[in-house]
């Protein structure tokens, strides 16, 4: 297995930190895409899935309590470190068994892929807002699902967030996001573009579904602040503001996410299930 990195493409630290940060990512947000699976019945039959992009394994240890016994899961990162942890996440939570693989493989890089028709369904969260060229990754995505297999797709419009009251530190997270994501390449706001790039990539698109988190209070509602930590990084580097912009939008954003009054969403989140089939 040749050894891997995160791509310079995502723009959100990983590690230890990385992995807290998903954690509350994949509890706030759990029950939306716990509704979106059960709707398109992923937990009804055996079947062989690959969580791609899986991280930390926060989502993976979230879905094996519902899948079918007999099923077959398999997840997959660039990050040999994250890759780590997700395993170790699932022994701990007494579900690794061995029908639950883990395997280093960078969408982007063609060499090491999965063979051809290898799975029935592929899940995608935060995936395709990361890379630089999505339509060539659901094209190999495409390859390596069964014929009538599908491709399940979580992703954002991250322009689509909001806070009440407006908030100068939450707005300019947002915007400094973006920014981020552009200067290496990636699209932050992919999700209403979603139908149009897998039917190019030769989808059917079979459910649209979109969800908007909001939050008052809760491990939720720190989301902004956790992932503008982890972002500071890319946003230094791509020059789109300095430290000391950074540390007084870091402080805003913590004071606002304290007051109690305030309401902070995620972003847009656009859910789709496309199908591999004619």
């Amino acid at each position: 297995m040749n050894k891997q990195t995160t791509p310079k493409t995502y723009i959100i630290n990983g590690s230890i930190a990385g992995a807290a940060r998903l954690e509350v990512l994949a509890e706030s947000t759990w029950q939306g895409s716990f509704s979106f699976l059960t709707q398109v019945g992923l937990f009804k039959t055996k079947s062989r899935g690959l969580d791609l992009g899986c991280g930390s394994g926060a989502l993976l240890k979230r879905i094996l309590p519902h899948l079918h016994p007999e099923s077959e899961l398999w997840g997959m990162d660039s990050d040999p470190e994250m890759l780590s942890m997700a395993a170790e996440e699932l022994k701990m939570a007494g579900y690794l068994k061995e029908s639950h693989l883990f395997e280093l493989w960078d969408i982007e890089q063609s060499a090491n892929m999965p063979a051809a028709g290898s799975f029935d369904w592929i899940l995608a969260r935060f995936l395709l807002s990361h890379l630089k060229d999505p339509l060539k990754a659901l094209s190999r995505i495409k390859s390596m699902l069964k014929e009538g297999g599908s491709l399940l797709i979580e992703d954002v419009d991250f322009m689509g967030s909001f806070s009440y009251p407006q908030n100068d530190g939450f707005d300019r997270y947002t915007q400094l996001y973006s920014a981020s994501a552009i200067a290496r390449g990636c699209d932050s706001c992919i999700g209403p573009k979603l139908p149009q790039l897998c039917r190019e990539a030769g989808f059917k698109v079979t459910e649209l579904s979109v969800q908007l988190p909001v939050f008052m209070k809760g491990p939720g509602k720190q989301i902004a602040s956790l992932t503008f930590e982890a972002i500071r990084s890319s946003i230094l580097e791509s020059k789109t503001a300095n430290e000391e912009e950074c540390e007084a939008i870091s402080k805003d954003l913590s004071q606002f996410t304290n007051d109690r009054n305030s309401i902070i969403s995620l972003p847009r989140i656009f859910q789709l299930q496309v199908s591999n089939s004619n």
